[in-house]
């Protein structure tokens, strides 16, 4: 909701808008709802050494939007810290205007087709390049 709030009042009401230079991809155990609210992201603390990734919004990061879904992905791999403890099973990813929980906003969420547990040990959870999609939502 935070994003379309900025994009309409830039868009109709000559509000202005500075887009982000980075986004930061974080992981969820439970899903927020299409508004953005509820939902887990993996607890960002010393133990489970999780923390969102940030990438860059640029042309070298994100491939060009392709008709007709207007679809992106990323263009290089994105990769979570080793886990310390176990940040459960991951269901859904979302995208942040900033690093740390609490003091960004959420901009876009989606679930993932296939969850994945992550275990204390387990290697570093990665993204490979173009697996991460952003679609406009169509009717």
């Amino acid at each position: 909701d935070d994003l379309y709030k900025k994009y309409m009042g830039y868009i109709l009401q000559n509000k202005p808008y500075t887009p982000p230079t980075s986004v930061w991809i974080g992981l969820f155990t439970e899903p927020p709802n299409v508004n953005g609210t509820g939902g887990l992201e993996v607890v960002k603390d010393t133990s489970t050494k999780y923390t969102r990734v940030q990438v860059l919004c640029d042309t070298s990061h994100w491939t060009d939007p392709q008709a007709p879904t207007m679809e992106m992905s990323n263009k290089l791999e994105i990769t979570f810290p080793v886990p310390g403890t176990s940040w459960g099973t991951i269901k859904a990813a979302g995208i942040w205007d900033g690093e740390n929980p609490g003091s960004s906003n959420l901009m876009w969420i989606g679930n993932i087709g296939t969850t994945k547990p992550i275990q204390a040990g387990d290697g570093a959870p990665r993204i490979l390049p173009n697996q991460f999609k952003i679609l406009r939502a169509t009717c």
